[in-house]
C-alpha cells in the first residue's frame, strides 16, 4: 500500500486537533487568512508509534541526506498518525496522516490555494472567482460559495479539492534542502 494514497477521511478526532481547524476554515484555499499551520501541527493528535517511533524517525531534522520518500516510507510502515510538516525557503507545507496514509495537505504557498488551483485548471472564471473569494469569512469556505453561487456543482468541488490535495502532498516530493518536523 503507497503511503501517498489519499484516503477519503478528514484527518484529526471530531472536534479536536487538526480536524478543528479544518472545519474553522484554518486551511489554506479554503481561507486565505488562514492561522500559521504551526497551531494545526501542536494540537494534531500523534498516536500509533509508541518507543518505535524515537528510535526510527527523528522528531525533526534536515532533509539534506534524506528524502522526502524515505520519511513517508518510514511513517507508513510505522502506521503514524499526525502531521510532517515541511519546510523550505520560507514554505510551509504539513502532510496529515492517518495510520501511515495521507489524507489531507495544506500549504502556505498561494499557489496551492483552491481558488488558484481552480483558476490554473480552468474550472473556473476569474471574475466569478474574485466575487466569491471576497465572500470567504470565518467558518465560510471559497468551495461551498461557489456552490451557493451556482458557479460550481458540489461535486466538481469535492473532485477539485481531492486533488488540490495530492498536488500539494506529491510537491514534498521536490523539497531537497529544508526541515522537517513531526
Amino acid at each position: 500500500m503507497s503511503p501517498l494514497r489519499l484516503g477519503r477521511e478528514r484527518p484529526g478526532p471530531e472536534g479536536g486537533g487538526a480536524g478543528r481547524a479544518i472545519k474553522a476554515g484554518l486551511i489554506p484555499g479554503a481561507n486565505p487568512r488562514f492561522a500559521p499551520m504551526a497551531s494545526m501541527v501542536a494540537d494534531f493528535p500523534l498516536t500509533g508509534l509508541g518507543a518505535a517511533r524515537a528510535s526510527t524517525i527523528p522528531l525533526e531534522g534536515r532533509l539534506e541526506g534524506t528524502s522526502v520518500p524515505e520519511i513517508l516510507c518510514a511513517l507508513s510502515r510505522e502506521a503514524f498518525t499526525g502531521a510532517l510538516m515541511l519546510e523550505r525557503r520560507g514554505l510551509r507545507k504539513v502532510l496529515y496522516l492517518r495510520e501511515g496514509r495521507v489524507v489531507f495537505a495544506a500549504s502556505s504557498d498561494p499557489e496551492d490555494r483552491l481558488g488558484t488551483f481552480l483558476l490554473r485548471r480552468g474550472e473556473v472564471r476569474l471574475a466569478p472567482l474574485l466575487e466569491a473569494s471576497g465572500q470567504v469569512a470565518r467558518g465560510r469556505r471559497l468551495g461551498q460559495i461557489l456552490v451557493d453561487s451556482g458557479v460550481m456543482d458540489p461535486g466538481a468541488v469535492v473532485r477539485a479539492v481531492l486533488d488540490q490535495v495530492r498536488e500539494v502532498a506529491l510537491s514534498v516530493f521536490a523539497f531537497r534542502e529544508g526541515g522537517y518536523k513531526l
